[in-house]
């Protein structure tokens, strides 16, 4: 069996199919990919597939063996060049791009399905029996190969569902309201025309409450290269976006997203199709093909507009959202939900000229996601105090926002890591903390006031929810809380520092809430 690769947004549809097949003994799978040809978005294929172990061939090596079946997930290979009945599958949620500057359907391009008279697919693979119009207007000679087959990516998230809370574990997301944002490629995605909303979202959304992701498509880290794409991110990965790689994470963060920001890309219309909340940030695409379920969410999804503040959006779409809202649009989209597998995993052994095994044909569950990201280093925070309750929040301090989002908090301060932030962010900060666990925590606190004039405190944690915090007149205090997971050093000596300001004094217990989580810490003055 040969998988052929064009691009590394190809790839994961291959793995899909090939999951049915993995542990027959029977079916021996290489892959190849047509380096004489190379896709747009070509570059970091061979590593995408190195990561994965696969035995790769040369393309001309390919077409001088006969295969019993070939996979792809695009048209534009040399495909008529092999010996083999070939299975095409699409490469995104059905067929609802047209190919730059054309009105040429990704997927259906008569040019490169035809050899002449020849029909070169074998089978070519839809998600809806609806799709066979588009095919047959496009080109009719190969309607007769068409066959429905529903849609594998789909199922497999569906099948993946119940792994959710272990996913947002992997996004550290769990007590957090988890936002999703996606791009596709191209001028009209969201990344081309609005690269500054990761770092605003970030800014605007606080710490405690809310954790944002972020999915480019394979083909803007490509284009630029993901030396490049991390350069344009650092910043708002320092402040704690969560950017998920090229090829694989995405399924998992979207069926943990509480609420996604798209554009008319594939991800946008999986999140619909899944049932969740989406906005749309962008301007309509002039690729977008009229009557497809990207085209339909155009009316159907509420815009997030640049020019008000972005939590407000976002929380008014997550409270007034009605579920169900999309399940129209997605039952003229996908067939066979939830049953592709069997369906799938019959064509191929029927192209094979195989029997099929007597065991069921399921997916497995899509991988954790492993995002990059980092601590925020330099924190603004602030709270008030009511009775036994410090209700705190707190956002990045290093995102430059506009005048209109600028943070305003009662008894605000800035608290910096010392081991991670900047020179600048500690020599402004008004609270210095360290995680790492420390012999002598006054004598450390004793060094890094001196050094460092504007701060007020220094905390010094040991990791299980306990630190200790000296103030710069001298008086140092032991905070401890059993909560699990226990709060951060940083959150822990904000509340001591809040506390010292507003009462003057610390209390014996304080209940210190942060958006959804709530935790008892006490306080015990040391000599």
């Amino acid at each position: 069996m040969l998988a052929v690769v064009r691009t590394a947004t190809a790839l994961p549809r291959l793995l899909d199919v090939l999951s049915l097949l993995a542990d027959d003994r029977r079916v021996q799978v290489t892959f190849t990919y047509d380096s004489g040809n190379p896709a747009r978005f070509h570059a970091g294929l061979r590593e995408h597939l190195e990561a994965i172990q696969a035995r790769v061939i040369p393309w001309r090596d390919a077409t001088q063996r006969r295969f019993d079946l070939a996979i792809a997930a695009s048209e534009n290979d040399r495909l008529a060049e092999l010996d083999a009945h070939v299975l095409l599958l699409p490469h995104g949620l059905g067929f609802q791009k047209y190919y730059p500057r054309s009105h040429t359907i990704a997927g259906m391009d008569a040019a490169q399905l035809l050899d002449g008279d020849r029909v070169v697919p074998a089978a070519i693979g839809l998600s809806h029996h609806a799709q066979r119009h588009e095919l047959d207007a496009a080109c009719p000679q190969a309607l007769p190969h068409a066959t429905v087959i529903g849609d594998p990516c789909y199922d497999r998230m569906l099948v993946s569902r119940h792994r959710t809370r272990r996913y947002r574990a992997a996004l550290d997301a769990q007590r957090t309201t988890l936002v999703l944002l996606t791009s596709t490629w191209g001028p009209d995605s969201l990344y081309a025309t609005w690269p500054e909303l990761p770092e605003r979202l970030v800014g605007e959304l606080p710490l405690d409450a809310y954790t944002v992701a972020l999915s480019l498509h394979p083909g803007v880290w490509s284009a630029h290269g993901p030396y490049q794409v991390r350069a344009w991110l650092d910043h708002a990965r320092r402040c704690g976006l969560r950017i998920l790689p090229a090829s694989e994470g995405w399924r998992a963060a979207l069926l943990s997203a509480d609420v996604v920001i798209g554009d008319e890309g594939s991800l946008s219309s999986y999140a619909a199709a899944l049932d969740k909340p989406v906005m749309l940030a962008t301007r309509d695409s002039a690729t977008t093909v009229p009557g497809s379920l990207a085209d339909a969410l155009r009316s159907r999804a509420p815009a997030l507009d640049r020019a008000l503040p972005l939590r407000t959006q976002l929380d008014d779409t997550i409270a007034t959202y009605v579920p169900g809202s999309y399940r129209d649009l997605a039952a003229v989209t996908i067939e066979y939900r939830g049953e592709s597998a069997g369906v799938l995993r019959d064509l191929c052994y029927r192209l094979m000229e195989l029997d099929e095994p007597d065991r069921p044909s399921r997916y497995p569950p899509v991988p954790d996601p492993e995002a990059e990201t980092s601590r925020v280093a330099s924190i603004v925070a602030g709270g008030r105090i009511t009775g036994t309750r410090l209700a705190i929040e707190r956002y990045p301090s290093r995102v430059d926002l506009p005048d209109a989002t600028a943070i305003s908090l009662p008894n605000q301060h800035v608290t910096a890591d010392l081991d991670e932030a900047h020179w600048h962010e500690l020599d402004s900060a008004t609270v210095l903390h360290t995680d790492h666990p420390v012999e002598a925590p006054g004598t450390v606190a004793a060094e890094q006031l001196r050094r460092w004039p504007a701060a007020r405190a220094v905390a010094c944690g040991a990791g299980d929810g306990t630190c200790t915090v000296a103030f710069r007149d001298g008086t140092s205090v032991r905070v401890h809380t059993a909560a699990t997971p226990p709060p951060d050093t940083a959150l822990l000596a904000t509340a001591a520092y809040l506390c010292r300001v507003v009462h003057g004094e610390l209390p014996d217990r304080q209940r210190i809430e942060t958006g959804p989580a709530a935790a008892e810490i006490e306080f015990t003055h040391l000599p």
